[in-house]
């Protein structure tokens, strides 16, 4: 389970919910408002070492995800 991500040039962002497992619509649901409500990613992949991996924000924005905890 996702707990903390970092976004690129944003910060760092708690996770309230991970429904990445889930078949229809996988995402993150961060405790922000607006833009970074919900992130989701374009094809996640779990790193040893955490590294920036492409996304997109509420709006459909691509943003740079960073996986802090799991």
């Amino acid at each position: 389970m996702i707990s903390k991500i970092n976004i690129k040039g944003h910060g760092d962002f708690k996770v309230i919910k991970d429904l990445m497992h889930r078949g229809k619509n996988p995402r993150l649901i961060l405790l922000s408002e607006g833009r970074f409500k919900q992130v989701q990613f374009n094809s996640f992949s779990e790193y040893s070492i955490p590294r920036y991996q492409l996304g997109y924000d509420y709006n459909g924005n691509e943003i740079q995800i960073m996986v802090l905890n799991n």
